[in-house]
């Protein structure tokens, strides 16, 4: 997207842009494309506007490809109200530096989702599943564009949970992250529905009020999960199990991306913590049993297992 051949030919395609989308997207692209030829702009801003471009350009010629289906098309059109959504927050002056660097992180984390969808590597089930996900999280985006949450620390919130569920996507999906039992790739995967439709229904006003605080405290579990005081006990304990970095790097990450409980037992299933889990187990202790039950079998059994708080 670096020449201006390249440029004219998206700026082209978003006039043939679903209806719904295509103002908006015409309007955060432009801004893209001042990002991209600016003299005075990040080398990182540049790469990651020109990813996010050319994304937006092949979803635009899947949607008006005439093999594709008319289900498939309308996926695809959420997708890119998504991006278009996150991108609109990217390009807000009002907002930090910090929060439309996230946002345009968030635009281009669900960008790459059209390419793995577009796969033939993707198992049909797979395809199934990532797309239900990241159409939520394309529906959460467009509302937390249009502003209809109007606190700034809920706002925090759904932001933190939309990066997080797309992170736990990517890990779900990564053969070197993912649950090696089945059980348990079926346990993460039910955690991540249920965080990302409470990421939508938090923001839906046509939800019932115990549907909206329900899922909103579902967000607020999953944007807290490093803050929880057991998840802190256990990374003292892994850590003074003499856990190698790798480890208590997988436990953070895994908590990071599908909360506590769950994504912590996820994490402290990965190979690396393997030595640290066995030396739990015979040690004794509060923790013991936990540890034990994750040496034996699925992780996703093992909640029941936590020390009483």
């Amino acid at each position: 997207m670096n020449t201006p051949e390249e440029q004219k030919k998206v700026q082209d395609q978003v006039g043939d842009a679903p209806q719904q989308v295509r103002a908006n997207l015409d309007k955060v692209l432009t801004e893209a494309l001042k990002i991209i030829n600016s003299p005075t702009a990040s080398n990182v801003d540049k790469e990651i506007y020109a990813a996010i471009v050319a994304d937006i350009s092949r979803t635009l010629n899947v949607i008006d490809d005439p093999n594709t289906s008319a289900e498939d098309k309308a996926t695809y059109t959420k997708f890119l109200a998504g991006i278009t959504g996150a991108l609109q927050i990217a390009q807000d002056p009002k907002k930090s530096a910090n929060d439309r660097a996230v946002y345009r992180d968030i635009a281009d984390d669900l960008a790459i989702w059209v390419t793995v969808m577009q796969s033939p590597e993707t198992k049909p089930a797979d395809k199934a599943y990532y797309k239900a996900r990241v159409e939520l999280l394309s529906d959460a985006l467009a509302k937390l564009a249009k502003g209809e949450v109007k606190k700034p620390e809920q706002q925090k919130k759904i932001e933190t949970g939309v990066k997080k569920t797309l992170d736990a996507l990517k890990a779900i999906q990564n053969p070197n992250t993912k649950p090696e039992n089945p059980q348990d790739q079926d346990s993460i995967k039910q955690v991540v529905e249920r965080n990302s439709e409470a990421l939508v229904t938090a923001q839906n006003p046509d939800a019932s009020e115990q549907e909206r605080n329900d899922a909103q405290a579902t967000v607020d579990q999953l944007a807290g999960a490093s803050q929880n005081s057991q998840f802190q006990e256990l990374m003292e304990e892994v850590k003074r199990l003499g856990a190698p970095s790798a480890c208590v790097e997988a436990i953070e990450s895994r908590t990071n991306e599908a909360g506590w409980p769950d994504g912590s037992l996820w994490g402290l299933s990965d190979p690396s913590c393997a030595n640290t889990v066995a030396a739990g187990a015979n040690e004794g202790g509060k923790w013991s049993a936990l540890f034990e039950c994750v040496q034996n079998g699925p992780f996703s059994e093992c909640v029941g297992t936590l020390p009483k708080e």
